[in-house]
């Protein structure tokens, strides 16, 4: 298991990228090449605006060209997909609307998850949930996710999460 922080979406990924770069192969399994469980903190964050949020959804405004060859077109992908899941669905309209309610709850979890994404033929995201609870002043936030790329993806999904907590 990697356990890693840092406090820019960037540094975290590179720390990550190197980790797993680093790990042997397991073998007799060619579709979990270099896998590991990771558990990857932001603290005391510094602003950092790969993605930026609006009240029309999530925009890039990082190079991902510079870590992958088709960054432009993947962020595109990835900035789709999230605005279908946060906006258009309406996940996070009623998130927050219940979240308002009760700034204490233990129950602020955005479920990402749909049980069609176990067709073998469709591709499916990394982020499963998202949970959000407020403890004193802070509003922390946790992701749960999975990966099959995450040295391609990961940059722009630390971006994402970042820009969803400052949102909320």
């Amino acid at each position: 298991m990697i356990i890693l922080e840092d406090t820019t979406p960037e540094g975290l990924y590179k720390k990550a990228f190197l980790k797993v770069y680093e790990l042997s192969d397991l073998e007799g399994d060619p579709k979990n090449y270099k896998d590991t469980s990771a558990v990857l903190t932001l603290c005391n964050y510094k602003q950092d605006r790969g993605v930026v949020w609006d009240e029309k959804g999530f925009k890039s405004t990082f190079d991902y060209t510079q870590y992958i060859k088709e960054g432009s077109e993947q962020i595109k992908l990835e900035v789709e997909h999230y605005n279908e899941e946060f906006i258009e669905t309406g996940k996070l309209e009623s998130f927050l609307d219940y979240f308002k309610n009760d700034k204490t709850t233990k129950k602020g979890l955005i479920n990402l998850w749909d049980n069609d994404y176990l067709d073998p033929v469709k591709p499916f995201p990394c982020l499963a949930y998202v949970w959000f609870r407020k403890m004193g002043d802070t509003l922390n936030m946790n992701c749960h996710m999975r990966a099959n790329d995450a040295y391609k993806i990961l940059i722009m999904d630390l971006h994402v999460g970042t820009s969803l907590h400052e949102y909320v």
